[in-house]
């Protein structure tokens, strides 16, 4: 599958009550948080919250093929939003991934207790331009930086479609 270049940095990685988190600055988009928990004692991505100025999103499970489109009027602000599924939803949702075996492994209690170490995590590793603005998409003020992010995601988009299309081409019959 196609995928944005994607280079991390400002990481920051974190582990608590049975779940590991990698948070990092997306060099032009926003910032990246995956969240790990442990499947045959090796760590396993679950959940991805990509907070790319105006088009964030989140993988459930983390992986491409599963981009989950936020529409803020909806869903509010979105870092709250995915800290909400963090904090209070877990257990309905992992099982609903084909995590359900991690769930009893996690200290959702210490978890919470942590979760502002997540928040201030996501707006640490951001750049300078880029803000928070309540109930709004994060916000870059770098115009240079938002011309590159457009035409990185119009390759990425164009990509993806010849990719999807010859894989069509390629599942008809001869």
């Amino acid at each position: 599958m196609a995928e944005i270049d994607i280079e991390r940095l400002n990481q920051v990685e974190l582990e608590f009550g049975g779940v590991r988190f990698e948070t990092y600055y997306t060099r032009y988009f926003g910032t990246s948080t995956r969240m790990f928990g442990r499947v045959d004692g090796e760590w396993a991505e679950m959940l991805r919250f990509d907070d790319f100025v105006d088009v964030p999103h989140y993988h459930a499970p983390a992986d491409d093929d599963n981009a989950i489109m936020l529409n803020v009027a909806e869903t509010g602000e979105p870092m709250a939003f995915f800290l909400d599924i963090i904090e209070t939803k877990l257990s309905d949702r992992l099982p609903a991934i084909g995590f359900g075996d991690v769930v009893p492994s996690i200290d959702q209690d210490r978890v919470r207790a942590n979760l502002e170490l997540v928040r201030y995590a996501m707006n640490s590793v951001l750049p300078e331009g880029f803000s928070r603005v309540p109930g709004q998409c994060l916000q870059d003020a770098d115009e240079e930086r938002g011309q590159t992010r457009k035409e990185n995601f119009a390759k990425a988009m164009a990509d993806m479609a010849a990719e999807k299309a010859a894989a069509q081409a390629a599942a008809q019959p001869a």
